[in-house]
């Protein structure tokens, strides 16, 4: 099979893949009116993020902003349930679709656990996307975006905020 490349263009992608923008969706719209109350401990840990997010995110590079924010409101979400979701960081992640081959290495990935810690059927992921030959301050931004999406996340409580495909 002829190898293609279809670049980081959004509607090629969309044309390709038929996928169709939605603007409401019931089982979003559940998922996101869910309330949850915090207690004290997790309030006092995700303040402690916050503040850190707020003087020093916007210098974080990718790794650090998994380290110190992502990871630690993973952990706090609690979402992992032994031998069916699994939370994965930095695994490679492919399928073929279409008769086109994709695959990345995903920065996050929410999944069901195979043997020997691998994911296996994804929920959820995350990739940062970046041109090969990207300049350092274009990636410095980026992150401090995904900080900035973490600041407004963290003190909602509101894992998303942005549209949705």
């Amino acid at each position: 099979m002829e190898k293609i490349k279809l670049g980081f263009d959004l509607s090629v992608i969309a044309e390709v893949f038929s996928i169709v923008r939605v603007s409401n969706s019931v089982s979003l719209s559940h998922w996101l009116e869910a309330s949850y109350v915090l207690t004290t401990e997790e309030n006092h840990i995700i303040d402690k993020i916050y503040e850190e997010i707020s003087e020093d995110g916007g210098y974080w590079n990718e790794a650090e902003l998994k380290i110190k924010a992502v990871g630690l409101l993973f952990f706090l979400a609690d979402i992992a349930v032994k031998n069916q979701i699994k939370i994965f960081y930095e695994r490679p992640l492919s399928a073929h679709i279409n008769d086109y081959y994709l695959s990345v290495i995903a920065d996050c990935m929410v999944a069901t656990p195979m043997a020997f810690n691998a994911p296996k059927h994804p929920y959820f992921f995350y990739k940062s996307l970046r041109k090969a030959k990207e300049k350092k301050e274009i990636r410095k931004l980026k992150c401090c975006q995904q900080c900035s999406f973490l600041k407004i996340s963290i003190k909602t409580i509101n894992p998303c905020t942005a549209a949705f495909w």
